[in-house]
């Protein structure tokens, strides 16, 4: 499938010393299901964002109302830090990230019940019925961060100087600290300023990721994303650099 041919590369410790480098879905690529299962309780019992396989919509086998898909993975992410998996195993990128979502669809379900997503999906599409656009907007979590946006952010300043610096900062200036790096996912709030990002890294300092911040922030300002009418924290991905 054409939508598994990259990967993003994010560093996740687990435990004392050890790291992962992330998939498509930001899930490690483990070398055991011993592993995976590791990780998934770990990630959960931290109230980490994670990924569920046996709750996602099967939008390929049913047409559901429009933006109905949307506002039921915004409802799961914003209330109960979901997000999820494909249902269809041709989309795991290995036995052990299947390993992963068997293992934290137990660990879901034994905390919430076995009928779980089934009672939130007749829940959403209750709400989802009776809400106009702005209603919708009242399952927002607004401390979060939103990939799956009606309008992404937009750097006002110039893209390309932006790209510029990106690579030279990242794939140059901090080369040795980040060896692999290939993908960043810049953290825009509701106000058009970039107050995070996500590498393939934990070794920067914090001082210099703070001074990175300023940087990038002195570059341009952003139109922030949209969500349900909303102005939202949001994601913008830049993956490949090495490719522009």
């Amino acid at each position: 499938m054409k939508y598994l041919t990259f990967i993003i590369l994010i560093t996740v410790k687990i435990g004392i010393g050890q790291s992962f480098p992330l998939t498509l879905y930001n899930v490690p690529e483990f070398k055991t299901c011993e592993e995976a299962k590791e990780y998934a309780e770990l990630n959960f019992s931290n109230n980490n964002m994670v990924w569920s396989r046996s709750g996602a919509l099967d939008y390929f086998k049913k047409d559901y109302p429009k933006g109905f898909v949307q506002f039921y993975e915004t409802y799961f992410y914003a209330k109960y830090n979901i997000k999820f998996f494909m249902r269809s195993e041709d989309c795991m990128t290995s036995p052990e990230q299947y390993c992963y979502a068997k293992n934290m669809d137990s660990i879901i379900l034994k905390k919430y019940g076995k009928d779980f997503f089934k009672k939130e999906q007749l829940k959403i599409e209750k709400i989802f019925k009776n809400s106009n656009l702005d209603e919708c907007s009242n399952i927002i979590d607004f401390n979060k961060a939103y990939s799956y946006l009606d309008s992404p952010p937009k750097f006002i300043g110039n893209d390309r100087t932006l790209k510029n610096y990106l690579k030279e900062k990242f794939k140059t200036s901090l080369a040795e600290e980040i060896p692999n790096f290939d993908t960043i996912t810049l953290i825009i709030d509701s106000k058009g300023k970039i107050i995070d990002y996500k590498i393939n890294s934990s070794k920067i300092q914090h001082k210099t990721k703070i001074q990175i911040i300023l940087e990038l922030n002195s570059l341009g300002n952003w139109v922030p994303g949209y969500l349900y009418n909303q102005k939202v924290n949001s994601e913008r991905e830049f993956i490949d650099l090495h490719e522009e």
